[in-house]
């Protein structure tokens, strides 16, 4: 049948979680949305590890919920080039990942100046 969404967010957090760092850590932001902070990661090591932990949803996906359409679209900022405080830092992620969820390639995008 068709997950939930608590039994889903649940399971994606504990594989995302299990392929990080110790120091970095996630929240759950609401909905399907789960933000995870990478603190002293450049961006582009930061999408390498957003890869890493797409790749790992997406297996638990197929392997937990045959014929679910699982999936992954993250959101890149970087402080402080990207945000000078928290807020804006976790608004431009987002503005990002809105970005990769509309894209038709690639679902893991930096944020660029989009419009916020």
């Amino acid at each position: 049948g068709r997950p939930r969404v608590d039994e889903v967010v649940r399971e994606v957090a504990r594989v995302a979680q299990a392929s990080l760092r110790g120091v970095d850590f996630l929240g759950h932001q609401g909905g399907g949305r789960i933000e995870i902070c990478v603190p002293d990661t450049p961006a582009g090591d930061a999408i390498i590890a957003a890869r890493r932990v797409r790749e790992e949803v997406l297996q638990i996906g197929r392997k937990t919920w045959p014929g679910s359409s699982i999936g992954a679209t993250i959101g890149i900022s970087e402080f402080p080039s990207d945000a000078e405080d928290a807020r804006d830092l976790v608004s431009r992620a987002s503005t990002a990942a809105l970005a990769a969820r509309d894209s038709e390639g690639e679902k893991i995008v930096r944020y660029a100046g989009q419009d916020d």
